[in-house]
């Protein structure tokens, strides 16, 4: 404030005049010309007065704008953690079916594995009485047999061929 006083050309003026000839140098200005300088300067001051009021309204509305906008701010940042929650849960169920699932799997594998290992296991024994039929002699029905074996292999492998790919 103290150097906008010694900015305006009044304060100056008067202020030099004061200077020059103290209080008595006062004596020679007109009053009416000092009465309409003090107008003046009530009305820039009124102007000054009417200019802050302006301003700090405007800060006042700011100041809420600012807060509303700080308020949406949170609220979609509630919405930002609330999705993340969200996916991440749906990431964990996901998670937990895919292991479920796995699991599954693995057990129905093992039991295909037995159950392929018992068909393996009965195979070689029709095989072995095969082979033991023929050391007591040999008949069109073995031979038959023998053929039906043969083809029942071949074709397991072929099937698990394709399954395993």
């Amino acid at each position: 404030m103290g150097d906008e006083v010694l900015d305006d050309p009044r304060v100056l003026r008067y202020g030099m005049i004061l200077a020059k000839g103290g209080v008595r140098g006062l004596r020679g200005l007109d009053p009416v010309a000092v009465w309409i300088d003090a107008a003046i300067a009530v009305f820039d001051a009124c102007g000054s007065y009417m200019r802050y009021l302006t301003q700090k309204e405007l800060n006042r509305q700011l100041e809420i704008a600012n807060e509303e906008l700080r308020e949406t701010a949170n609220g979609y940042l509630r919405m930002l953690e609330l999705d993340r929650e969200t996916i991440r849960l749906d990431h964990e169920h996901r998670e937990a079916a895919l292991a479920r699932s796995l699991e599954r799997h693995a057990r129905e594998r093992a039991q295909i594995l037995e159950a392929i290992k018992r068909e393996v296991e009965l195979v070689f024994r029709v095989h072995r009485m095969v082979c033991e039929a023929r050391l007591h002699g040999y008949t069109q029905e073995l031979d038959d047999l023998q053929s039906s074996l043969d083809t029942l292999v071949g074709s397991s492998l072929a099937c698990l061929n394709e399954n395993i790919r």
